[in-house]
This record gives structure tokens, sequence and C-alpha cells, in this order.
């Protein structure tokens, strides 16, 4: 049998990049959370300005914009935190995700429909164009999928290791 030969020491730009790339779900996990987390906390604390941001949209019609307008943030906020429980998580991300692809669907419909909207997002904090929350809400997009699928990744169980059929008994 040879001998494997040890590997080099690592140098340390090579122990940072691993450094940062362990780091990276949680920095994901965390951008995400607080995201959410202030953007459903300004909009519980302001429901009428953001009942009022929900009909700048025309999609939904009162009295269900109102309700709307109550519920949602409590999934943004329920969400944001369950990201940091590990039963709930793939939870959290996916609902999340969803919300991000109706926010873009919302936010396109409106755009190609010639509205002028208020996203709604941060309430007075921070109102961006709409091209700027189309970007903004793509790349959380990206972020919930990939936290997501690396989710499923390391819950899915460990397959043993393909063996060579045996000749033994054949």
């Amino acid at each position: 049998m040879p001998k494997s030969t040890p590997s080099p020491p690592a140098t340390g730009a090579a122990l940072v990049g691993r450094g940062i790339c362990r780091s990276l779900p949680w920095l994901g996990l965390a951008a995400l959370s607080i995201v959410f987390l202030v953007a459903g906390t300004i909009k519980l604390l302001d429901p009428q300005r953001f009942i009022m941001d929900i009909r700048t949209y025309e999609l939904v019609p009162d009295p269900y914009a109102a309700w709307l307008a109550m519920g949602l943030p409590w999934l943004e906020v329920l969400a944001a935190l369950g990201l940091w429980w590990s039963r709930t998580r793939s939870g959290s991300l996916l609902l999340l995700a969803g919300l991000l692809v109706v926010f873009l669907a919302a936010i396109a419909s409106a755009m190609s429909r010639g509205l002028s909207i208020s996203c709604g997002c941060f309430g007075e904090l921070w109102r961006g164009t709409e091209t700027g929350l189309l970007v903004q809400d793509s790349v959380l997009l990206v972020v919930a999928l990939a936290l997501l699928v690396r989710e499923w990744r390391l819950a899915a169980p460990a397959r043993p290791p393909d063996r060579a059929p045996s000749l033994v008994g054949a």
C-alpha cells in the first residue's frame, strides 16, 4: 500500500479563507434576520403607513390590504427569529424566500403598470427606487436560497460509500 504524503501546513491565507467560508452562512443568516426583523418591526409600529404602502401596488383590495398589513409584519418577524433555531431554520428560510418572490413579483407588476410605488419595506427609514428594490430583494433571495440549499444538504442523510461488487460467493 503506497504511503500518503502529508499535506503541507496551511498558510495564513488558507486559514483565513477557511474561516471566511465557515462564517459566510452565519453572516447570511444574520443579514437576513436583521433585515426582516427591522422591516417587520417598523411595519408593526406604523401599520397605517404600511397599509397605505400596500395600497400603492393596486394588487390587493380592501379589506384584504388591511389584513395583509396586520399579518405580514408578524410573519417577517417570526421568520427572522426562526432563523436562529435549527428546528425552524429551513422553514423560516423557505418562508422568507417565498415572501421575497412575492415582493419581487409585486414590484415588477407595479413597474410594468407605471405605478409610482412606496415599497413599505423600512417605513421612512429607507425608500429606494423600484430598480433598487428589485436588486435588494434579488440579493436577499439569492442569500435565502443558498442558505436553504445548505440546510437541506446538511439535513440529508449521509450516503454510504459505493462499494465494488464482491467476488466472494459469486
